[in-house]
């Protein structure tokens, strides 16, 4: 909203556009002091605004005291229901992130936070509809590879690099993983390679999603 603003005010965007929003809550969930600011913009530069949902087009020549009163009301209501659906995902995080901390299963990896599948994962459901990691064994079996051969695969027993890595696994007929997205690539390359080197979940760690206030 603030680039749309900007370009009103230096005439990329013409007066006397229409700009159309769904309903308030679209237009913004602000303070409703930022919000009527940006609205005012907007209409005191010639901008129209017509709102979908009330079928309502405001404009600066008729802004009426009424109009301004139904727009506050309107821009005060998208805050506080922004309020309450932020409150209740703080809520959520704080509940799973604890369930998560108590977690007393060692022999099988409940998915206790929503989170993506790291390459060498994949998600099961069980019977009573709890979802479960579940290691993919070629996968492990190549990533297993790729430390060994970090750790002791030179000839003087003190590993290799990840280029000279990527070339072993190319010529031990090792393919890359395939995630969600297509991988096109027809082998191991040094970067990915490095990267799960590097990569702490292979370590067990996880770093939760931490809610931040609007």
């Amino acid at each position: 909203m603030g680039q749309f603003i900007t370009k009103v005010k230096d005439g990329s965007i013409p007066k006397g556009t229409i700009l159309l929003i769904e309903d308030f809550s679209r237009f913004s969930r602000a303070q409703i002091n930022l919000a009527q600011q940006r609205f005012l913009e907007l209409i005191n530069n010639d901008i129209n605004v017509y709102v979908v949902k009330d079928k309502k087009l405001y404009r600066k020549d008729d802004y009426t005291l009424e109009d301004m009163i139904v727009s506050l009301a309107k821009m005060a209501a998208a805050h506080e229901e922004s309020d309450r659906k932020s409150n209740h995902l703080k809520k959520y995080w704080e509940g799973a992130r604890k369930k998560a901390a108590n977690n007393s299963q060692v022999d099988q990896y409940p998915v206790l936070l929503p989170s993506n599948s790291p390459d060498w994962l994949t998600k099961i459901k069980a019977q009573d509809g709890q979802k479960y990691f579940e290691p993919i064994p070629d996968r492990v079996k190549a990533i297993k590879r790729i430390f060994e051969l970090a750790d002791i695969g030179g000839e003087d027993g003190l590993g290799l690099g990840s280029t000279v890595i990527a070339r072993i696994l190319d010529s031990e007929g090792v393919k890359p993983f395939k995630g969600e997205k297509a991988n096109s690539a027809i082998s191991f390359n040094e970067s990915y390679v490095l990267r799960l080197l590097k990569d702490r979940r292979l370590l067990g760690y996880l770093q939760p999603h931490t809610h931040k206030s609007r």
